[in-house]
């Protein structure tokens, strides 16, 4: 995808996706694979008047790593300063995105207790804008971000 193309799916998302409106904040998911695109995607959301874009970036190698040598319940808990940066962001009217990347062989050499871990936190950080979204109404939406893993996958014969 050329950067063209990248500014134009980000501008996308921005308008289209989330709606952002003057002075809103945006509070972003993007898997570390994705940083280059939500770099991207904050400027676009700038360019329409956010006041603010919040960026958390799912490191899922770095959860897979902690579930290696940490306890499930460990790997799973909320901290509270994590949960406080969502919901504050959430009850001054955010609009929410997740950039998805997808990473097929990454859970491989984990065992299912381990990937059980992982996905159980995912979920419990989405759990919080889900309810935000359900309360407050606040505009929200999923978005695909292509990655290196993916597209080596998909397209073998590429060298880009």
């Amino acid at each position: 995808m050329n950067n063209k193309m990248i500014r134009k799916y980000a501008r996308m998302l921005a308008t289209v996706g989330i709606n952002v409106q003057k002075g809103q904040k945006v509070l972003v998911e993007a898997c570390i694979e994705g940083y280059a695109f939500a770099n991207i995607f904050a400027e676009e959301c700038y360019e329409c008047g956010a006041s603010e874009v919040i960026i958390n970036y799912l490191d899922l190698p770095f959860l897979k790593t902690k579930a290696k040598y940490q306890s499930s319940e460990d790997v799973r808990k909320i901290e509270n300063w994590e949960y406080e940066r969502y919901q504050k962001a959430l009850d001054e009217g955010a609009c929410t995105i997740r950039l998805e990347g997808v990473n097929p062989k990454l859970m491989e050499d984990a065992t299912e207790a381990q990937a059980n871990s992982i996905f159980a936190y995912v979920d419990n950080m989405r759990n919080i804008m889900r309810k935000a979204s359900r309360e407050k109404h606040c505009q929200w939406c999923i978005a695909m971000v292509p990655t290196v893993e993916w597209a080596t996958l998909m397209f073998p014969e590429l060298n880009e």
